[in-house]
């Protein structure tokens, strides 16, 4: 399972990009109501997530993430 995690400073709609987002689980780091560990919370995120494989992004980007999965190649 892939999980997504989002960094994010709390500013940002981010229902654009959790709506582009084909993952069943996605981790959001929001540094306005957690600890504010700013990019670093990526790295927090990861440890919530359920996946063996993390996907992530920040706040300020929507990515054409299935694109991105046809190019994944396992173990490289």
């Amino acid at each position: 399972m892939i999980s997504a995690v989002i960094v994010t400073r709390g500013n940002v709609d981010l229902s654009p990009i959790l709506d582009s987002l084909p993952f069943a689980d996605v981790v959001v780091w929001n540094n306005r109501e957690r600890d504010d560990l700013s990019v670093y919370g990526r790295y927090a995120g990861i440890s919530e997530a359920k996946g063996d494989r993390i996907y992530v992004q920040d706040d300020d980007a929507i990515i054409d993430v299935e694109r991105l999965l046809a190019e994944y190649r396992d173990g490289e």
